[in-house]
């Protein structure tokens, strides 16, 4: 009787854990306006008052990173909000899934985002050829060691679950802050 009851116990702890499923991610619209910043340069060269000054200072805002327009698909619009923002697509194979777009002089909010539960940033770019997946917390350190990010200090089922379908050892970096002590945690 007490093996058949532990057994009952088992089987009802099972059903009772909640199963994890693999995200499904809509396709989202980018800001209003927003343009990849190659089409920005060749438009704004056309333009009879020349390139904008707000978007010179997102390129100027990038260099001060060090990321370079071949790097990744940036983003920028022109639209009140946005002008003074880095806008990040968030990428999801091969369909634009959200973005955040990060404003490159203090002021807050430091980040405009649209963000579905369990994305994980820059999956499309793990290739097969990788031995590795660095995972960090934000999408500017993934996009500089090739890695993906999970737009936060922690880490969901869903995340994990997404990054262990790469079949690759997982390297961990978190942000040097309190907050990057949940990702390690």
């Amino acid at each position: 009787i007490t093996k058949i009851s532990l057994q009952v116990l088992e089987t009802e702890e099972l059903d009772n854990e909640q199963k994890i499923i693999l995200p499904k991610f809509v396709t989202k619209e980018l800001p209003d306006g927003a343009k990849p910043l190659q089409e920005w340069a060749d438009y704004c060269a056309l333009e009879p008052g020349g390139v904008d000054k707000n978007l010179l200072a997102v390129i100027d805002y990038m260099k001060e990173r060090s990321l370079y327009i071949d790097d990744f698909t940036f983003y920028w619009t022109p639209e009140l909000g946005y002008r003074d923002r880095l806008i990040i697509p968030f990428m999801f194979e091969g369909r634009i899934v959200g973005w955040t777009a990060r404003k490159i002089k203090n002021g807050n909010p430091k980040y405009l985002s649209e963000q579905q539960p369990g994305y994980v940033f820059n999956l499309d770019e793990q290739r097969q050829q990788k031995i590795f997946v660095i995972v960090c917390e934000g999408p500017i350190d993934a996009i500089h060691v090739e890695g993906v990010a999970l737009l936060g200090s922690e880490l969901k089922d869903q995340q994990a679950m997404l990054i262990n379908r790469l079949g690759k050892d997982v390297i961990v970096v978190p942000d040097r802050d309190d907050a990057g002590s949940n990702v390690v945690g």
